[in-house]
């Protein structure tokens, strides 16, 4: 993927309307969601950010205040994440510049590829913002999937325009993650296939190109291989979808069956199955593989459910090679989870817990343990957050092992109008160093922001840049 352009603070964007009511852009959602883009032309210039569009016709409903305030906030956290991402996770283009003035990585430049990593950040901005933003604000086509998806619950769509996918998960389960995914592929731009017509020439010069290139130049045209399809009011869905190498070489079927039993006022069963079908040609299709998943969810009052989940994948004899096992519970407070890792013939490999605890209404606790076969204790991380009224963060982590306390650090964000100041201290116990770091931007204007940050690693790497932000 290439960079085109380099994103400036999100508080310069156009508008924080919902996306019916905003100026929009597909250049974002192309580079948030496309796997290749255009080679890029080093101008040399930075384009104000922009949000992209979910929507190109306009919204069925009309949103409460709450709802537009849910709105712009999706929209600011995504443009906050793209231009992190293009920063090199920093929150903006100055202090990129001074990490890269004091002999770190600089910002993206246009035409540098991302990183394989920072595409799928990127991608999972996309599938973030679709979750995140209000049904009433999206487009018709994918309020006419969540509200198919709305059959046999308690909700029609007029009933959900000012809530989010994120909130309906308890009534979608799966549904709604998959829900997201499918809109937030429908942000890729540059689909001249969706064009075409494709009358019956238009379909058979398709097909010698397809046979020619292979499926993945198809997917590139925006024409997917695929097949998907539910049935009984939404509770079982069938998807497939074929790839293939140029000229037809190393063919593949992936196919996927998903239901969702209702079994009782507050019990839900989900069963998934997938099945890889392939071979070197179309002569020597054999089965490849596969992989099969049963969940449980029981509501135990309005905020707070039981869960479990088991999966298991396949080899092409049939034969399960790995999988896992979750047990989970989740309230408005408090979320437990007891997993375990398998691997052949469902032997288990190791077992974790994972604890998120809300202790206040700005102070958040997470912690992950990590136990091996036997449920000896290995190795497990906390972390502590307290958000203050002064729009200040801490963030404290630690990291540990059977044997002691790794390492341990703190973080410090303070932000208020135009001032950011960052500082960072962290002692590593098995090398017996204290490294710290400390960061510090003004804007001056909209367009013209300045900053500094210094870094020492407790030895002999001693660190200082600055970095000067001016966008014309």
């Amino acid at each position: 993927m290439s960079v085109n352009n380099v994103s400036n603070r999100s508080t310069t964007a156009t508008s924080s309307l919902a996306p019916s009511q905003s100026q929009t852009s597909e250049s974002s959602a192309a580079a948030a969601n496309q796997a290749t883009a255009t080679p890029a032309v080093a101008d040399g210039l930075e384009s104000k950010p922009v949000y992209p569009n979910l929507s190109t016709e306009a919204s069925a409903f009309k949103l409460s205040p709450e709802g537009e305030k849910k709105a712009s906030a999706a929209l600011d956290k995504f443009n906050d994440r793209l231009e992190t991402v293009l920063n090199r996770g920093h929150s903006s283009r100055a202090m990129a510049l001074a990490e890269g003035a004091s002999g770190g990585k600089g910002p993206y430049q246009p035409g540098d590829e991302l990183d394989a990593s920072d595409i799928e950040s990127l991608k999972d901005a996309s599938k973030d913002l679709a979750m995140e933003m209000p049904i009433g604000a999206l487009s018709p086509k994918a309020q006419g999937k969540i509200s198919d998806a709305l059959k046999g619950t308690a909700f029609e769509l007029k009933d959900v325009k000012n809530k989010s996918l994120n909130d309906l998960s308890e009534e979608l389960g799966d549904r709604a993650s998959s829900l997201g995914k499918e809109i937030a592929d429908d942000l890729k731009s540059n689909k001249p296939g969706v064009y075409y017509g494709l009358g019956v020439a238009g379909a058979a010069a398709v097909g010698v190109y397809g046979y020619k290139q292979g499926s993945g130049a198809l997917e590139k045209l925006g024409i997917k291989p695929e097949f998907d399809k539910s049935f009984f009011d939404e509770r079982v869905t069938a998807k497939a979808k074929g790839s293939w190498e140029a000229e037809m070489k190393n063919p593949n079927l992936s196919l996927n069956l998903n239901s969702k039993l209702k079994t009782s006022e507050h019990g839900r069963l989900a069963f998934g199955a997938k099945a890889n079908v392939g071979g070197e040609d179309l002569k020597s299709i054999d089965f490849k593989g596969g992989a099969a998943n049963l969940g449980y969810t029981h509501n135990l009052s309005n905020s707070s459910s039981l869960a479990s989940n088991i999966n298991a994948n396949f080899d092409a004899g049939g034969r399960i090679t790995s999988g896992r096992t979750d047990l989970k519970y989740s309230s408005d407070g408090v979320k437990l989870g007891l997993g375990a890792n398998h691997g052949r013939d469902l032997d288990v490999l190791g077992y974790d817990i994972k604890g998120s605890f809300r202790l206040g209404a700005r102070t958040n606790a997470d912690t992950n343990l990590n136990f091996d076969r036997k449920f000896n204790f290995e190795k497990g991380t906390a972390n502590l957050s307290h958000t203050f009224e002064n729009q200040g963060r801490l963030n404290l982590n630690s990291s540990f092992t059977s044997q002691g306390v790794s390492d341990i650090s703190a973080k410090y964000n303070y932000r208020r109008d135009d001032l950011e100041i960052g500082a960072g201290l962290k002692h590593d116990f098995l090398t017996d160093r204290t490294s710290a770091n400390i960061s510090a931007e003004y804007f001056i204007r909209d367009n013209f922001s300045v900053a500094a940050m210094g870094a020492s690693d407790g030895a002999k790497d001693h660190r200082v840049g600055f970095g000067i932000n001016f966008r014309f």
